[in-house]
């Protein structure tokens, strides 16, 4: 009798972990870094490329506007996703509104728009490459979401301008005598050029 008793023991025993266990496995929810279908978060330019104008007076500065697009799968546990953007444009500053936005299951596209001052009398061969990133924070937790970049490039405008200086510009000399000028050109645009020069020997 007292070993009948001993293996009742230990079947309940074995039972009640056995249940214990199911139970455990059929409550358990994945943790955050487990989530199914996390949230991807993607970034759009409306203009694939902007001209700068750098002559003299002018700003230097290019706009551009874009869109940020969030993906919420229906079987995620995330209810916020948290973007910041941020720009590289090679050095040049720039200026990015709104710069942090909020997502959730209703709002799911937000516009923002990114300035660019490009030098005074930046060459005109020079292009630069503009990259639109951030990143993507889960609500609850602080685990990241995907983010997947958009880039647009700066090409600058050419401006024509030049300098003409000359060392002696009245000289008086007699009849039949030789004379001469010198004559100073500095091109003062941002890239090569041809200058053609016109003298006009008029008398007075």
């Amino acid at each position: 009798i007292v070993m009948s008793n001993l293996r009742m023991f230990r079947f309940a025993v074995f039972a009640i972990a056995l249940f214990a266990l199911f139970a455990a496995l059929v409550v358990y929810v994945p943790g955050e870094a487990e989530a199914i279908g996390q949230p991807t978060v993607t970034v759009s330019l409306d203009q694939a490329e902007q001209t700068a104008q750098v002559a003299p007076g002018q700003k230097g500065v290019v706009t551009f506007t874009g869109t940020v697009h969030c993906t919420m799968p229906v079987d995620t546990t995330v209810q916020k996703v948290l973007v910041s953007l941020e720009a590289n444009a090679g050095g040049w500053p720039w200026s990015l509104t709104p710069s942090t936005m909020a997502f959730d299951r209703q709002l799911k596209d937000a516009t923002f728009s990114v300035s660019v001052r490009v030098p005074p009398r930046t060459s005109h061969v020079i292009t630069q490459q503009l990259t639109i990133a951030g990143k993507a924070v889960n609500r609850p937790g602080a685990l990241q979401s995907t983010v997947f970049p958009a880039t647009a490039m700066i090409n600058i405008k050419q401006f024509y301008k030049f300098q003409l200086e000359c060392t002696k510009p009245f000289l008086e000399v007699s009849p039949g005598d030789q004379f001469s000028f010198q004559l100073k050109i500095r091109n003062e645009g941002n890239d090569q050029d041809t200058i053609k020069i016109n003298i006009d020997a008029s008398r007075e």
